[in-house]
């Protein structure tokens, strides 16, 4: 009979490493599957802030060119082939030149010359 109950102790203590094994096995998995997990949210969230840092960029690099734009001064050629006038050569149709390039004297031999239109920042087209 003591060899029974040996028998039936091993089978216990079998039984209960087999459910200790069992459960190491599962927090095991558990806590692999909470770290991909959490390494996919965070892999997301890095992804999404760069996007929104690229989006923000291309948005303030458009913004700073239309800025660039509306600050400068549109002239308009008429003359099929160009024409020069206050010092520099014209093609034929819309120029946009920075503001400090021509000089107030330059933009008045432009706009009393009726083949041309002079168009300054955040105003109508100025006719000659």
């Amino acid at each position: 009979m003591a060899r029974k109950t040996t028998t039936k102790a091993d089978d216990a203590t079998a039984a209960a490493a087999a459910a200790v094994e069992t459960a190491l096995s599962t927090e095991a998995t558990e806590a692999t599957e909470a770290t991909e997990a959490t390494e996919a949210t965070e892999a997301t969230e890095a992804t999404e802030a760069t996007e929104a840092t690229e989006a923000t960029e291309a948005t303030e690099a458009t913004e700073a060119t239309e800025a660039t734009e509306a600050a400068m001064i549109g002239v308009t050629c008429h003359v099929k082939g160009g024409r020069r006038r206050a010092g520099r050569r014209w093609s034929e149709g819309l120029t946009r030149v920075a503001r400090g390039e021509l000089t107030d004297f330059d933009l008045q031999v432009l706009r009393g010359d009726p083949r041309f239109t002079v168009t300054l920042p955040d105003a109508a087209p100025a006719e000659a």
